[in-house]
């Protein structure tokens, strides 16, 4: 089906349909569907307006053929000039980070991006014991976007795997701290 994508190409190019950002999208996804993620790299860089599905495009295309540093430098970017990742990125990217065994990877780009309800789902059905690499994960991306039941969980969880650990018992600490300071302030406002 190769060729046929490669007339396909040749037909767009020629009737200069090339700046539809609807026509790019499926090209990018028939390139990489092919195999052929030169091709469909090509595209996208040279796409004027990339949407969510020009992002997820090029992210599952690379995940696909299993180029998972490429796929998640192109969620980086994304998330440094592209729209807001969606569910489907998500899906691509825990895809390349299953294949390539980078789990740990995976789970902190879902904690960077807040998307703990997905993150924890993924610690519940590890097959192993979750670690401080892990725990560790949530615990940045939870402290980043202020969830403080996440960061409690992660922190005791750290205590658990390295209970002599005096970090983890002065975060707890400081946690507590300024959870009671905050109910403090909010029974004075009132």
């Amino acid at each position: 089906m190769l060729r046929l994508g490669k007339s396909l190409h040749g037909y767009v190019f020629k009737n200069n349909m090339g700046d539809s950002p609807f026509v790019c999208d499926a090209l990018i996804d028939m390139f990489g569907k092919c195999g052929n993620v030169k091709k469909a790299r090509w595209i996208f860089s040279t796409m004027s307006e990339k949407n969510i599905t020009s992002w997820n495009s090029m992210i599952n295309c690379l995940a696909l053929q299993r180029h998972s540093s490429l796929a998640i430098e192109t969620f980086r970017e994304m998330e440094q000039e592209g729209p807001q990742p969606n569910q489907v990125t998500f899906m691509g990217l825990l895809n390349v980070c299953t294949h390539a065994g980078l789990v740990d990877e995976g789970l902190d780009l879902l904690s960077q991006a807040g998307r703990f309800d997905v993150a924890m789902d993924i610690v519940r059905d590890m097959r192993i014991v979750p670690d401080v690499v892990v725990w560790g994960s949530l615990l940045n991306g939870a402290r980043v976007h202020g969830a403080k039941d996440l960061a409690e969980l992660a922190l005791r969880k750290l205590l658990e795997l390295e209970p002599k650990s005096v970090d983890y018992g002065f975060m707890l600490a400081n946690l507590y701290r300024t959870e009671a300071a905050q109910r403090k302030k909010a029974t004075m406002i009132q």
